[in-house]
């Protein structure tokens, strides 16, 4: 079971989006810190840059994960096996 959040104002925040003393700071799975927004931003600002850095981390080209989501997308896989059909 997960932490609850200090305060039942910040459970609007997203996930693995953490408020600093000045900032709302997004930690990535490798550790980096990306600076989203001031804390006196409001809560659609933060949210926005939020998605926008996930959409910029999610799929790295030429990576193993880009590979298999090319495969799975191209009509070899789409196409249904003699046994299946």
């Amino acid at each position: 079971m997960g932490r609850r959040c200090k305060s039942e104002l910040d459970v609007w925040i997203p996930t693995h989006v953490y408020k600093g003393k000045s900032v709302y700071a997004f930690y990535t799975k490798d550790g980096r810190c990306i600076r989203l927004a001031p804390l006196a931003a409001n809560k659609i600002q933060v949210i926005h840059r939020h998605d926008k850095e996930v959409k910029n981390l999610q799929v790295r080209s030429g990576s193993l994960e880009q590979l298999v989501m090319d495969y799975m997308t191209s009509s070899e896989y789409q196409k249904p096996a003699p046994k299946t059909q």
